[in-house]
C-alpha cells in the first residue's frame, strides 16, 4: 500500500489540493476526514492514465476507513 505522501507526489494535478488535506487528516488522526478525501480522489482521478493512482488512492482510502470504524 501506497502512503499519503507517495500519493501527493504522484498525484495529478487537480488532485493536489485533495491529497494535501488527505495527508493533513491522517497527520491529525481524521481517519474519516482522510478517508472521504482518498475516495473522492480516486473516483475523480484525472483519466485512465492515472488509474493505478486512483487505485493506491482508493486502497489507502479503505484502510483509513477501517480506522475510522474502529474508533
Amino acid at each position: 500500500m501506497k502512503t499519503a505522501t507517495e500519493l501527493l507526489n504522484e498525484a495529478p494535478a487537480s488532485q493536489v489540493t485533495r491529497c494535501r488535506m488527505a495527508w493533513n487528516s491522517i497527520a491529525n488522526g481524521e481517519w474519516g476526514d482522510a478517508a472521504m478525501y482518498l475516495s473522492n480522489a480516486s473516483k475523480e482521478g484525472a483519466g485512465p492514465e492515472y488509474w493505478h493512482w486512483a487505485s493506491a488512492c482508493a486502497e489507502l482510502g479503505r484502510f483509513c476507513q477501517n480506522k475510522a470504524d474502529a474508533k
